[in-house]
């Protein structure tokens, strides 16, 4: 793995400097008016500086706190790992339909063991943050390592992907459109549009999540 690189956007904010850390690496950008702006910062750690993000059983899930400021004041902060994923769909040649199917992270080959996730109760207010942490630990205490996120389900609330995370469990993320028929009006694509930039950008920078 070459240098990692964490890429920031702020969209819409109103500010006149704000800084960015992770662990202890630190940037500041300073702004020259405080009226709105739409802030990409790039932030590059030496590669020897950082340790990757594995499934489970093929090694640590090494989570790093990203922060963001404005002026001094705690904007934000959320936990990241960094690690590559490569979807390896090969030609077997011209004997052989088909090609491979298999995902290489951090540059390895896994082996992927996992199950599906629907939701746990049709009655989400009785779904607590420690029923998602005890049937995600059943997962790795399985030796799972994928787990994919029904289509026929709902995006699951913050904590489970952090769950994720902490426990190696890589995430198959269907989008919310399983087992029906959809319209294909314009009103309604413009709905799909919206829902989908709005959840890849929620979930994002969870390390977890390997495929959508």
């Amino acid at each position: 793995m070459n240098n990692a690189t964490i890429s920031i956007k702020l969209e819409s904010v109103n500010v006149a400097s704000y800084q960015t850390s992770i662990n202890r690496w630190q940037v500041d950008v300073l702004l020259n008016s405080i009226y709105d702006h739409n802030i990409s910062i790039s932030l590059l750690i030496p590669n020897e500086n950082v340790q990757l993000w594995w499934p489970n059983r093929y090694g640590d899930q090494s989570l790093y706190t990203l922060s963001v400021y404005n002026q001094g004041e705690l904007v934000g902060s959320r936990l990241i790992g960094f690690r590559t994923v490569e979807l390896a769909q090969h030609s077997y040649g011209s004997t052989i339909n088909g090609t491979s199917f298999y995902f290489i992270i951090n540059g390895h080959p896994i082996y992927i063991k996992g199950s599906n996730w629907v939701p746990p109760d049709s009655f989400q207010e009785r779904v607590t943050d420690e029923k998602l942490e005890r049937l995600l630990r059943s997962t790795q205490l399985a030796n799972m390592n994928m787990l994919r996120v029904w289509g026929g389900g709902l995006y699951e609330r913050d904590s489970f992907y952090e769950i994720a995370d902490r426990l190696g469990i890589m995430l198959w993320h269907d989008f919310m459109f399983a087992c029906s028929l959809y319209p294909i009006d314009e009103l309604f694509l413009i709905n799909i549009h919206k829902e989908v930039i709005y959840q890849v950008k929620r979930l994002q920078s969870h390390p977890s999540i390997v495929l959508w």
